[in-house]
């Protein structure tokens, strides 16, 4: 296991404000462009392809906005503050589901009986232009005797298809668990229930001093989680709690009498 310093977990606290506006725009222009591909459906006009795109990015974005705005309709789920927060931000969702509904409806009601007949004939023009293509290709085509996938172009995409999906399948691993990497890669336990408690108090000790501590078990926990010798154990007990801290040649952790909940490099303090 990879243990990092409490300069990695700063690092990434750090960064933290930047990933997830990062993630949040991602989502957010994911929604826009799903909601308004879904509502562009209901507009039967024919227009060039950049004025669907502008179609259904602006209908998407007032989907997501009017979401937003209804989301409030939606009710809680808990009262708990994290719950709020996060329901908060996911509510988009059925709002945005509900906008896109209403806003399908209504493009297609105001959008009713318009045809575009400028646009449908541009586009009969193109499809006789393309037929036209395709039966000089097609006649081509039989004179070589190149039908189906015997042409050599095709033959190289199924090769290069099948390739790809050889390689791709043969290296999946399962889907990655980002949290519990994330965990690992900087040393940090499970952070709930009584590792959250032993964190707390150690950002919280104050003045406290440490006493010698002697547990076996724990000392043998300590050298499992990082693969190296304890050679001190101390323990912190104040009116909310109790943590202990242990050290090893190059290692100092923080853990409970059940589990290490983190540890970082010595040089790193």
């Amino acid at each position: 296991m990879v243990v990092m310093g409490l300069s990695g977990i700063m690092q990434l606290m750090g960064d933290l404000p930047l990933l997830m506006n990062t993630a949040q725009l991602i989502f957010y222009l994911g929604l826009a462009f799903m909601f308004g591909g879904i509502i562009m459906w209901a507009y039967k006009g024919h227009i060039s392809g950049l004025m669907k795109f502008a179609g259904r990015l602006v209908f998407g974005f007032l989907a997501v906005l009017t979401g937003m705005g209804i989301s409030w309709v939606i009710p809680y789920f808990s009262n708990i503050s994290i719950y709020v927060i996060i329901q908060n931000f996911l509510n988009v969702i059925p709002g945005g589901l509900i906008a896109t509904i209403v806003l399908y409806a209504t493009l297609k009601m105001v959008s009713y009986n318009i045809f575009n007949v400028p646009g449908i004939e541009k586009n009969i023009r193109h499809l006789e232009e393309m037929k036209k293509k395709a039966k000089g290709v097609e006649s081509e085509e039989k004179a070589r005797n190149r039908h189906g996938i015997r042409h050599p172009v095709r033959l190289a995409g199924l090769v290069g298809f099948a390739a790809f999906l050889a390689i791709g399948l043969a290296g999946f691993q399962g889907f990655p668990n980002v949290m519990e990497d994330i965990f690992e890669e900087f040393g940090i336990g499970q952070l709930s229930g009584e590792c959250a408690g032993a964190l707390s108090l150690y950002e919280n000790r104050g003045s406290i001093a440490p006493q010698p501590y002697t547990n076996p078990n724990v000392e043998a926990m300590v050298e499992d989680y990082t693969g190296e010798d304890v050679t001190q154990t101390y323990s912190i007990e104040t009116e909310d709690g109790f943590y202990i801290s242990t050290f090893t040649q190059n290692k100092a952790c923080l853990s409970t009498t059940n589990t290490v909940c983190m540890c970082y490099d010595i040089d790193d303090i």
